[in-house]
């Protein structure tokens, strides 16, 4: 509505036929307005001022007064005033009208009206909306739908969703929501049908279903059920979500919801409240994994692949055998193990939940559930450099219009290293890689409790957390319940934030310098926080107080490996620096 429709007459006589004359009426029924009528053209475009169903009539008549006439429905819905973003979403709840939306098709029970209860329900908890029959059953051989308006989609993560009730005879009766593009919407094989089983979150129930909603070349597939065929779906109102990626800066896109019966029934199909905007959500997934156990490498991979919307952190369980990147941070790996109570190895948390059995056989289920979940709020981060140290100040946006209680939540913020290649490090698998590891949690792994709630549409500033020393290369931040589900409300990763300086000496730096294995057998690693800035000696002193070893960190080296094949059992001191630099000293074990 208010722009242009185009009208195209074919004229396919053989031989084909000239000095054609064309009489057309663009609203037979006086339904919809226009503000111009072409004519006498082949090709006319009329614009539409008014929403609704009509009829096109075209007479065309040769010089010889010979004619012929024909008549289509024509389909006029109104163009949304803002493009799909993620500032100017669209809603309809369809209390006040139809807001625009038609029906049609073959035998249509479509009504939009004021809903009586459905399932369960003691009394109705919707207002209004569209239903197959309002106060009655559906139609037999019924092959209907209801249009939506048209939309320009600028989101680059578009998704929709809408409330649905469905009392259909399971496998029989069905709908499908569909989606088009060229303005063909009589032309059934025009549409594209969007998602399928198995997928989003309370999507399509099976394929197959013999009414065959939208009239699909093939797969058949919908919502079908009822609440006695279906009693965790279909027993009042559920809420159905899906990607409409495969329609991101599209334009002129108008979506139907189709509808297919062989059968009456009772209630038959219903929709309400509409959404289409912007996917919100950032998921955290954070794997769990540890060199000695079984599946470890299968399992990490998993963890690689899904690669979409998704902040990733990889801990380092101490189980069920020794793990050198456990070894390297044993604090945080420990801890973040034991705040979800995890006690075998490997698992991965997505937001902060898992489900029974194989990780495979439902990360990408719950996946989808987590991304297609709005998030109520927005993480945003400012990294500074200030005196060689990286100043982290993390605002925590409400984009609701309530208050939300996030008081004695957790802001969380982890240092990784996105990519950890060390041969030693990557012992015991066969990954020829590890993917955001964690090395630090800043403050510490408890991270910085929330201490107000934060009003509609307000702004909660987290004190800010200093990273001193660059372990890492990446930033990533979680707010989290630390209580019941754990529910993480939303993630943030900065990818190439500014790192802190190398360090020029050592002294304090003890929980930062990691050995590992402890103990050691043929030889350990000694990893600094940073890449040395200048020459650095190490010392190794054995049981007895004698210098065993003696070697350096050269200027930019960050890891040095001590060979033990050759030392005596027992405990060895690990001496670093000297006067000019400080001294700090570490134990190592010696067995083989």
């Amino acid at each position: 509505m208010g722009t242009p429709t185009n009208f195209v007459a074919t004229e396919n006589s053989n031989p084909p036929l000239s000095n054609l004359t064309y009489d057309w009426e663009f609203s037979l029924n006086n339904i919809l307005t226009h503000s111009n009528s072409p004519n006498g053209i082949d090709n006319p475009n009329v614009t539409y001022t008014s929403a609704g169903t009509d009829i096109v009539k075209l007479k065309v008549s040769t010089q010889f007064n010979c004619s012929d006439s024909v008549s289509k429905p024509v389909y006029i819905v109104p163009k949304a005033s803002d493009p799909i973003a993620i500032s100017t979403p669209y809603t309809q709840d369809f209390n006040t009208n139809a807001a625009g939306w038609i029906a049609g098709g073959a035998n249509s029970s479509w009504e939009w009206g004021t809903f009586l209860t459905k399932g369960t329900e003691g009394s109705p908890t919707r207002g209004s909306g569209w239903e197959t029959k309002i106060n009655g059953t559906n139609n037999q051989e019924e092959q209907s739908w209801v249009l939506s308006n048209c939309f320009d989609i600028t989101s680059t993560k578009p998704v929709i969703s809408l409330d649905i009730f469905s009392d259909t005879p399971i496998g029989v009766n069905g709908a499908v929501l569909q989606a088009n593009t060229n303005g063909n919407i009589e032309d059934d094989a025009s549409w594209i049908t969007i998602g399928g089983v198995n997928s989003g979150i309370n999507w399509y129930d099976t394929q197959g279903i013999v009414s065959s909603p939208g009239n699909q070349s093939t797969v058949n597939t919908g919502w079908t059920g009822n609440a006695v065929t279906r009693p965790n779906k279909y027993e009042t109102w559920t809420t159905a979500v899906f990607k409409l990626d495969p329609f991101a800066g599209a334009t002129n896109v108008v979506f139907r919801v189709a509808f297919g019966a062989d059968k009456s029934q009772t209630d038959g199909f219903a929709f309400d409240n509409v959404f289409i905007g912007e996917r919100t959500r950032v998921v955290v997934m954070e794997n769990f994994t540890n060199n000695d156990a079984q599946g470890a490498t299968a399992h990490n991979n998993a963890y690689y692949n899904l690669a979409s919307e998704v902040v990733k952190v990889q801990y380092h369980t101490p189980f069920p055998g020794d793990d050198p990147v456990n070894a390297l941070n044993p604090q945080i790996n420990n801890a973040r193990t034991a705040f979800y109570g995890i006690t075998e190895a490997p698992t991965i948390r997505i937001d902060g939940r898992a489900r029974a059995g194989e990780v495979n056989s439902w990360l990408n289920t719950l996946y989808d559930e987590r991304v297609l979940t709005p998030s109520p709020i927005e993480i945003v981060p400012t990294v500074t450099k200030i005196n060689g140290e990286v100043v982290i100040s993390t605002s925590i946006l409400n984009r609701t219009g309530q208050t939300l209680s996030l008081q004695g939540a957790h802001v969380f913020t982890t240092i990784v290293q996105k990519s950890v290649t060390d041969a030693a490090l990557l012992s015991g698998t066969n990954n020829s890689e590890f993917a955001f590891v964690a090395r630090q949690m800043l403050p510490s792994p408890t991270g910085v409790i929330i201490d107000s709630n934060i009003p509609a549409g307000g702004t909660y500033l987290v004190p800010d957390v200093v990273w001193r020393f660059n372990s890492g290369d990446a930033i990533v931040i979680t707010v989290q319940e630390t209580s019941g589900l754990k529910e993480v409300y939303q993630a943030h990763i900065v990818l190439n934030p500014p790192l802190p300086d190398l360090i020029t000496g050592i002294e304090d730096l003890t929980e930062y310098i990691r050995i590992y294995p402890n103990p050691a057998n043929e030889s350990f690693e000694i990893e600094l926080p940073s890449k040395a800035e200048n020459r650095l000696v190490v010392n190794l002193i054995d049981p007895v107080g004698r210098a065993a070893q003696q070697l350096y960190f050269e200027k930019g080296e960050q890891t040095k490996t001590v060979n033990t094949q050759n030392l005596a059992q027992g405990i060895y001191v690990v001496q670093i620096g000297s006067g000019k630099t400080g001294v700090l000293r570490k134990k190592v074990m010696v067995v083989h």
